[in-house]
């Protein structure tokens, strides 16, 4: 998969490629792929932040310039298309993504408040 739009800071910028596993275990702070819950066909890349049962709240690294749950709510896990976890494009910046801290509605970041 490659990166499009405004980058994830500091994890990823426009152009990196990026491994993803299919799966269903997905963790607060990783990094998902997502299905657009407003356009199915397009995908997007952001960081799942409160991974319940059936829904995951989700918020973009760069919440400036970020279409995420704050914009759409929390989505589907039907949703998840899986977790990024490899970048190996460019290589210059090519290795595994970290998991993120928890910065969902509960860890209080500016404007995630509401979500739920």
């Amino acid at each position: 998969m490659q990166v499009h739009g405004p980058s994830m800071r500091p994890g990823l910028l426009e152009g990196d490629r990026l491994l993803v596993h299919v799966t269903a275990r997905i963790r607060d702070g990783d990094v998902v792929v997502v299905r657009d819950p407003d356009v199915a066909s397009r995908l997007v890349v952001k960081r799942a932040v409160e991974v319940g049962d059936e829904t995951v709240v989700l918020l973009g690294d760069n919440p400036d310039a970020s279409r995420d749950s704050r914009k759409f709510g929390p989505v589907q896990r039907e949703l998840v298309v899986g977790r990024a976890w490899w970048r190996y494009a460019p290589a210059s910046r090519a290795g595994p993504l970290e998991r993120g801290p928890r910065t969902g509605p509960r860890g209080h970041p500016p404007g995630a408040a509401g979500l739920r």
